[in-house]
């Protein structure tokens, strides 16, 4: 398996980044659907990544050689699937977006408007999924012209205990292209098809079903882009696949649809960074946005966490290492 090194060798493990804090998502947002983040390099718009206006709005002209996601998985997460700790994670996990009566509409959406609008013809394809759903995505990518070269898999460091008969260890990443355009490959070492990532211990573990470490992207990355060439990311969440552009180089121009996680990532990059996000067209840092908006909600938010807060569903968040 590959084993993540912080050798800072493009194509291996290079561009990896300690694990920073994720900030709560709030219970009353600054961001607004609709609203487009400038974040240095890349680019966030709170908006739905299954039209095509809100992707060409994203994209500004813009095609990606990388197609790599964390889509919803489709399945239910009420806690009945674990023996023993039953999680629940419907509050995070609204039926509005991640529950298995979806189908395949939403990703027949998303890939459309990606095609459409946001990737180039031989843009490199990477999908993250859960076991159950292979068939309907492979479907779905075949619909769309798009084929399964090789099947990632991320080993991880730590198992997840469900009622299934095997300790869950492991979780699947298509990786292919549209034919005939095979993707470019920058990187001159060649990867085994098996990553070995950290997961996250329970007390780690952020809100979220199905969190991924940073080079769950970062590697993708390294093989198909030169760096400050562009990356599309149509269910954003709490910023990873930005936070490993940012760590590897590589622009991103993600999607986010609830203003709530929109707020997450926008403060993940500027605590990072140590720079402003700015509202494209006006100017204003987020700061600026929030306290118009917001006013003393505003600096109760920068002054003290809301733990308890349960944003508004949306159809994926994030929030990887």
């Amino acid at each position: 398996a590959y084993v993540a090194e912080d050798d800072g060798e493009e194509g291996g493990a290079g561009g990896s980044v300690p694990p920073v804090t994720i900030p709560e998502p709030p219970r009353n947002p600054a961001s607004r659907t609709g609203d487009l983040w400038i974040l240095g390099d890349h680019r966030l718009l709170c908006g739905d990544s299954t039209s095509d206006d809100d992707v060409r709005r994203l994209m500004n002209g813009e095609r990606a050689i990388l197609f790599a996601t964390d889509p919803p998985y489709l399945v239910d997460y009420d806690g009945s699937n674990h023996p023993t700790r039953n999680k629940d994670w419907s509050a995070s996990y609204g039926t509005t977006w991640d529950d298995s009566s979806q189908g395949a509409e939403l990703y027949d959406g998303f890939i459309a408007a990606a095609v459409a609008e946001a990737i180039t013809e031989d843009a490199a394809w990477y999908c993250w999924h859960a076991s159950r759903r292979q068939a309907m995505l492979e479907a779905c990518w075949e619909k769309a012209g798009a084929f399964v070269h090789q099947q990632i898999i991320w080993v991880k460091d730590r198992g997840v205990l469900t009622r299934s008969h095997y300790l869950w260890k492991h979780e699947p990443c298509f990786m292919g292209w549209r034919r005939p355009n095979r993707p470019p490959k920058v990187a001159e070492e060649t990867l085994p098809s098996t990553w070995a990532l950290p997961s996250f211990a329970k007390d780690d573990r952020p809100d979220h079903p199905t969190p991924k470490p940073l080079d769950a992207f970062g590697i993708p990355m390294r093989q198909h882009v030169a760096r400050g060439g562009l990356c599309y990311e149509p269910f954003s969440g709490s910023g990873s696949q930005i936070m490993a552009g940012e760590a590897n180089g590589r622009r991103v121009f993600a999607m986010e649809i609830s203003p709530a996680y929109v707020d997450v990532a926008v403060e993940r990059w500027q605590a990072e960074t140590g720079r402003d996000a700015i509202l494209d067209g006006d100017g204003r840092t987020f700061a600026q946005v929030r306290t118009e908006r917001l006013g003393d909600d505003a600096e109760a938010r920068a002054d003290t966490p809301d733990t308890d807060a349960a944003p508004e569903p949306a159809r994926k968040r994030k929030t990887a290492a």
